[in-house]
């Protein structure tokens, strides 16, 4: 284990912070109480890791349209059927 201090004290420390952490961790928990998030939830982490991916290549320089990121992946329930198919069959 390490013995450095830690990091993120000083951006902790500032005011308006510990609210602002609260506020989102709430919001967190809204969002996997949701219906949607239970039932669906393996749709809906895909769609936030496409996302995510998306705007991380858009600060790097490569800005795409998400329609265009989401043709080019193989994410989507028919994609994964087919690669579990692959791997049982």
């Amino acid at each position: 284990m390490s013995t450095s201090a830690d990091p993120l004290a000083t951006l902790a420390a500032l005011p308006g912070v510990t609210e602002s952490v609260n506020a989102v961790r709430t919001a967190v928990d809204r969002v996997y109480g949701h219906r949607v998030m239970r039932r669906r939830s393996n749709e809906v982490t895909s769609e936030a890791a496409l996302r995510g991916a998306r705007g991380s290549a858009a600060l790097a320089g490569a800005d795409w349209a998400l329609e265009e990121v989401r043709r080019r992946t193989d994410f989507g329930p028919r994609a994964n059927r087919a690669r579990w198919g692959r791997r049982c069959g």
